[in-house]
């Protein structure tokens, strides 16, 4: 029964292919006297069969059956591969570790998918390694002894199978999904870029769409903070600031491709969504970018002003005058719920609770999800009152709890030498600061496989492309894709 439900699955998912394409190259055809640069309907020409077939057939399989689904999806994603269609691959994966992230039981099933996935991007990667058709970033290796010291952590730890298998996810992500995400971008260049910011587009938008028709879905559930089709209110806000970081930093290198329309539909998406979710950490993040940036860029005397001037005069209003103050001044102790800044909704009584359990295992902690464990098994009752919902919402005390401090120490010396890898200081300062505030307040940079993670890592690989690449090289045609695995695989 699994092999029959494997081919007939395959079989509707090339007849899905051909059928999509057809059709939309039909109204690409109709629509091409009215055309741009940049063309949201030839995104979906190339990307909808994966968006709107293979992702709701992935569904459908799971909803049946999770373990045909686990067999299903990778015999895809290898012949997708044999097709060159690694840039399917790559959306495929954000837009799973995207569903992961959802609170609704029914996709339940891509947070098991996503480490199958992680699993034959490795295969891939070997193949690709074996054959010298893709090469080896050497800053990778630097995550080995964290990796390492996260493993030690896990003996005589109650966390078992379970903690190694997160601590395998971490290391595949980096040391495998840093290095697959780094070649494919290379070789697809500021093509996929430009698709990328599309799918910004797509995600965002679908999730406008879902506030109109389906409420019940995009807001969360109690309240009416938005949150589209992401898990909660601080996915959405987390990968809407990170979309902010991303075209800023792209967007220079992309004149020839993108026109100022498009530049200003992907603000207004970005801040209306930003707005509209009011997740103060990414508001934070986006300003602090903002700020940063702003310090780093024109003559030398409008820098020295943004940090011996502005900075300091910031500094020292913040001492004068507390953010609740400031907040109500402009009315907007609402949106931004001022009457949980103080306790951070429940997060300042969580993270004392955190060091009272760090002081118990402060040197290697107890192995990766030992946090999960303390968070939603032990935690106790008055914090939970505060409206805090379990976890730790810091990567910080995440990183000191699961791998103590020396596992933190390990992963910090990792993260500056991707961050220091980075020439541009105007790209690399502002980057590096907004990431490191973003992960005071969520557990994302801590954890092992999210879709915030790998947005981390996309950003990081199209900073270094942008200026080690993009300045002296002509943009990639389409006639450049990576065509080797048929090779590969033909003999």
């Amino acid at each position: 029964m699994i092999i029959s439900g494997v081919g007939t699955s395959i079989c509707l998912f090339f007849s899905c292919k051909e059928i999509i394409t057809l059709n939309l190259e039909q109204m690409l055809a109709a629509i091409r006297n009215n055309s741009t640069r940049v063309s949201f309907l030839g995104f979906l020409n190339k990307y909808g069969f994966s968006l709107f077939v293979v992702l709701p057939l992935w569904t459908a399989i799971g909803m049946v059956s999770r373990p045909l689904l686990l067999v299903v999806a990778p015999l895809m994603i290898f012949f997708m591969y044999y097709r060159g269609m690694q840039d399917q691959i790559i959306i495929l994966l954000f837009s799973s570790l995207i569903l992961g992230d959802s609170r609704y039981a029914v996709m339940g099933m891509y947070e098991t998918l996503r480490y199958d996935l992680v699993i034959v991007i490795t295969i891939l990667s070997i193949l690709d390694y074996f054959y010298g058709k893709a090469g080896f970033q050497m800053t990778i290796l630097w995550i080995l002894p964290f990796i390492v010291s996260a493993c030690m952590s896990l003996i005589d730890s109650p966390v078992g199978m379970r903690g190694f298998s997160k601590t395998m996810a971490v290391f595949l992500i980096y040391f495998v999904g840093l290095n697959f995400i780094f070649n494919y971008v290379k070789i697809l260049n500021r093509t996929f870029v430009v698709e990328f910011t599309q799918y910004i587009h797509f995600a965002l938008g679908l999730g406008l769409l879902f506030a109109v028709f389906f409420p019940d879905i995009a807001y969360w559930a109690g309240s009416m903070r938005y949150k589209g089709v992401f898990g909660n209110p601080n996915g959405v806000g987390a990968f809407t600031a990170f979309s902010f970081i991303f075209c800023v930093i792209v967007f220079p290198y992309l004149e020839n491709q993108i026109d100022d329309r498009f530049k200003k539909w992907t603000w207004a998406l970005i801040i209306f969504t930003l707005l509209l979710c009011a997740s103060r950490n990414s508001i934070g993040t986006v300003l602090i970018f903002i700020v940063l940036r702003a310090s780093f860029e024109g003559n030398v005397f409008r820098r020295l002003l943004m940090i011996f001037g502005l900075l300091p005069l910031f500094a020292l209003l913040s001492g004068l005058f507390s953010f609740a103050d400031v907040v109500e001044f402009f009315g907007l102790e609402s949106f931004l719920r001022v009457d949980s800044i103080g306790d951070g909704s429940g997060r300042t009584l969580a993270w004392g609770w955190a060091m009272t359990e760090i002081a118990k295992y402060p040197l290697m902690g107890r192995g990766y999800t030992w946090d999960d464990i303390l968070f939603f098994a032990y935690i106790p009752k008055e914090i939970l009152a505060k409206g805090h919902f379990g976890g730790v919402h810091n990567s910080y005390l995440v990183f000191i709890i699961n791998t103590g401090f020396v596992g933190i120490i390990l992963y910090f010396v990792f993260f500056f030498r991707l961050m220091f890898s980075i020439r541009t200081i105007k790209n690399m300062v502002p980057f590096m600061v907004a990431i490191m505030f973003s992960a005071m307040f969520e557990s994302w940079l801590s954890a092992s496989l999210n879709f915030l993670n790998t947005y981390f890592i996309l950003i990081w690989v199209v900073t270094k492309l942008a200026e080690d690449d993009w300045d002296i090289r002509i943009q990639a045609t389409e006639a450049m894709r990576f065509r080797a695995p048929a090779r590969i695989f033909s003999g």
